[in-house]
């Protein structure tokens, strides 16, 4: 038997961006994330369609994080809601949900919800980095590009890793 106890974490960040939910929905897509994200990267391993959908499967491979296999499990573009599950073999899972809420103004609230378990000492390790700075940080950076993008229709050359 294992003395090994899962650290679990969740980090939670609401971001306003500057354009409806219907224009800011299919941006939350591996493929379309490199038209706005530098640095971003995947490999789509199946889609029916080419693009994000429910039961895609797409890896990455990005500074800090290592090899992750993502899985959309949820996918409901009439209710602005999407969720993808990530296994980094060895080390950790997370759940990934973002849901946008329409504004006045033509604008758009995107709550992110990023829930943490290590299946590892390696995974307790990495939980252990992301604190509720270092993941605001990130995030902002996130919502920096994403909202340049959609105001402007370019990527921000901005380092968000």
């Amino acid at each position: 038997m294992s003395d090994f106890i899962a650290r679990r974490i969740v980090r939670q960040h609401t971001m306003q961006l500057p354009d409806v939910p219907n224009k800011v929905f299919p941006l939350l897509c591996p493929v379309r994330e490199r038209e706005w994200l530098h640095g971003w990267d995947c490999t789509i391993v199946h889609s029916e369609s080419g693009f994000v959908e429910k039961n895609c499967v797409f890896t990455t491979d990005l500074p800090g994080d290592g090899h992750v296999v993502w899985v959309a499990s949820r996918y409901e573009p009439d209710h602005e809601i999407i969720e993808f599950v990530q296994l980094a073999p060895g080390s950790r899972v997370a759940k990934l949900e973002v849901q946008l809420e329409e504004l006045e103004g033509g604008r758009t609230l995107a709550h992110w919800s990023y829930t943490y378990t290590a299946l590892t000492e390696t995974g307790n390790e990495f939980l252990s980095h992301i604190t509720e700075d270092v993941y605001n940080k990130k995030m902002t950076k996130i919502e920096e590009s994403l909202s340049h993008f959609l105001k402007t229709g370019k990527m921000l050359i901005s380092d968000w890793h």
